[in-house]
């Protein structure tokens, strides 16, 4: 699979730095991860870049574990390991 938008919608949405100070919080507290409620955004928000990879969860997965199949993601910027790139017109 490539990396379009539409096929990596996460399944649940990760609060970026424009997020609500309360959404942040609420973020870490359903993830376990500890945080003072004193705490600026911009330090809620450094929390929640260095474990957000760990959170990443592609709605597109969930349906495909359903259904057995296994899904490979293509490495960005890599068209040349995309069979249908080869069909397109140049």
């Amino acid at each position: 699979m490539d990396n379009a938008s539409y096929h990596n919608t996460f399944a649940e949405k990760v609060p970026n730095s424009n997020s609500k100070k309360a959404d942040m919080q609420e973020w870490l507290t359903y993830k376990n991860i500890e945080f003072r409620e004193d705490m600026k955004k911009i330090e809620l928000y450094d929390i929640i870049l260095k474990h957000k990879d760990n959170s990443k969860n592609y709605a597109i997965d969930a349906i495909a574990k359903e259904n057995d199949i296994d899904i490979l993601r293509l490495p960005p910027y890599h068209p040349d390991l995309n069979p249908i790139e080869k069909f397109g017109v140049y």
